[in-house]
C-alpha cells in the first residue's frame, strides 16, 4: 500500500490488514460521497481515497486567511449588535445566541462571557 492509501501490488499479495483498511476507506469514502451534491463531488473528483476527499473538502470550505478573518470580523460585529427582537421569546433568544456562540466558537473566536 501506498501513504495515500491507493494499492499498487496486486491483491492476492495483501494482507489482511490492507483489504480491511481498503474496505475502510471504500466505505468511508462512499459515506463522503452520498452527503456532498453532485456539483461538489464533480469538483473534488481526483481524489481517490476518504482522507484525500476529505482534506479537499476542508480545503475547499474553510477559505483562504483573508475568508476566514474576515467570517471572524463579521461574527464580532453580530455578536456586538446582538439585541432582543420585539416579540421574540426568551428561548427563541437564547437559541439565537447559543447558535452564535457555536459559529463563533467554530471560527476560533472565544467569547469572555461568563
Amino acid at each position: 500500500m501506498t501513504l495515500d492509501g491507493l494499492v499498487d501490488d496486486p491483491p492476492e499479495s495483501l494482507t489482511e490488514v490492507d483489504t480491511q483498511k481498503m474496505l475502510k476507506d471504500e466505505k468511508a469514502y462512499g459515506y463522503l460521497i452520498m452527503c456532498l451534491s453532485t456539483e461538489i463531488t464533480q469538483t473534488l473528483r481526483e481524489c481517490t481515497t476518504a482522507k484525500a476527499l476529505w482534506d479537499a473538502f476542508v480545503e475547499k470550505f474553510k477559505g483562504n486567511l483573508d475568508i476566514r478573518e474576515s467570517r471572524k470580523e463579521m461574527l464580532n460585529r453580530e455578536f456586538n449588535m446582538f439585541n432582543h427582537v420585539q416579540g421574540e421569546t426568551l428561548s427563541s433568544l437564547l437559541n439565537r445566541f447559543e447558535a452564535l456562540n457555536t459559529k463563533m466558537r467554530n471560527a476560533g473566536i472565544l467569547l469572555g462571557v461568563v
